[in-house]
């Protein structure tokens, strides 16, 4: 598997797919604005190819806050949903684990929908724990 950053428009716009199957309320018009304003406050996205085929994206921002110190804001893990199972999640987030430390944060930070479970075991595997509410308040 090759995992790598998703540098030009072609390529972050190719997780379309992706994040549209994970989002199924979401239209193209949305994605397609949500990225473009995305890419204005510091969003970085990743891909995971096997054979030349995007199987897995997650996007993430840096920043400092004051519980946490400089950290990584992961967002929108994504796998293909035909390719679960098989350990990619697993070796995406230590790539991601990896690239925090190499930029300097003190900790991966993340939200997951509540009704989420499969995602919630797969982060407690991980060893990440609930430590913050995020609430929301919609205008």
């Amino acid at each position: 598997m090759d995992i790598h950053y998703l540098a030009t428009d072609v390529q972050l716009f190719s997780i379309e797919p992706l994040i549209l199957a994970h989002h199924t309320s979401m239209n193209k018009e949305d994605f397609t604005l949500f990225v473009s304003e995305m890419k204005g406050t510091g969003y970085q996205c990743i891909g995971a190819y096997e054979d030349g085929k995007l199987i897995a994206t997650v996007g993430f921002w840096i920043g400092v806050r004051f519980y946490c110190g400089k950290y990584m804001y992961v967002n929108n893990f994504v796998v293909d949903s035909n390719q679960r199972g098989k350990g990619i999640g697993s070796q995406v987030m230590e790539w991601l684990e990896e690239e925090a430390k190499r930029l300097g944060c003190k900790a991966v930070v993340l939200d997951s929908y509540v009704t989420n479970s499969a995602a919630h075991r797969f982060y407690f595997g991980k060893g990440y724990s609930i430590s913050n509410f995020h609430f929301k308040k919609d205008m």
